[in-house]
């Protein structure tokens, strides 16, 4: 599992509040099976909100996904071709540059929406 979170912020960079989002198996308009936890807790499809912050994560197996938000008065946004991947669920060794702390970093990302 790797863990994707994003800040969703509107164009003037205000958090933006409740906002939905969705995930989808990149490539499909099926909805992607996603978690509160590392693998445990499934989150249920349109129960995963922006908080006050406009903030909010969830984890997801290895793939590809594209990440909808959606929120009153403002555009939809998708994100398409989110990759995930965490090689401790492949068995691969890791190997990166020298400066590599030892560990896959989660995914991190701002999404500004109209």
């Amino acid at each position: 599992m790797q863990k994707y979170q994003n800040s969703i912020q509107d164009l003037k960079g205000n958090a933006v509040a409740g906002a939905s989002i969705a995930v989808y198996i990149f490539g499909t308009a099926s909805l992607a099976t996603i978690y509160s936890d590392n693998g445990v807790t499934v989150i249920a499809p349109g129960a995963l909100l922006s908080d006050a912050e406009g903030e909010f994560a969830f984890y997801a197996a290895n793939g590809r996904y594209n990440v909808q938000v959606v929120a009153t008065g403002l555009a939809s946004q998708t994100t398409y071709d989110v990759l995930l991947f965490d090689p401790a669920d492949t068995g691969i060794s890791q190997t990166t540059d020298p400066g590599d702390t030892g560990f896959w970093p989660d995914v991190t990302a701002t999404t500004k929406i109209q």
